[in-house]
C-alpha cells in the first residue's frame, strides 16, 4: 500500500519538476530576449549620437 503511494509520490514529484524547470527555461528565454532587446536598444542611441 505504502509502495504504492509513494510510487504517485514519487510522480507527482517529477511532474511538478518538469513543470518547475519548463517555467524556469521559458523565464530564462524571456529574460535572453529582454536582453538583446535592451541591447538593440543601446546600439540605437549609440548611432542616434
Amino acid at each position: 500500500m505504502t509502495c504504492i503511494f509513494f510510487a504517485m509520490d514519487l510522480k507527482f514529484i517529477i511532474t511538478e519538476n518538469i513543470r518547475f524547470s519548463f517555467r524556469l527555461s521559458k523565464q530564462i528565454e524571456f529574460i535572453e530576449y529582454c536582453r538583446s532587446e535592451l541591447a538593440s536598444v543601446r546600439i540605437h542611441q549609440k548611432t542616434n549620437k
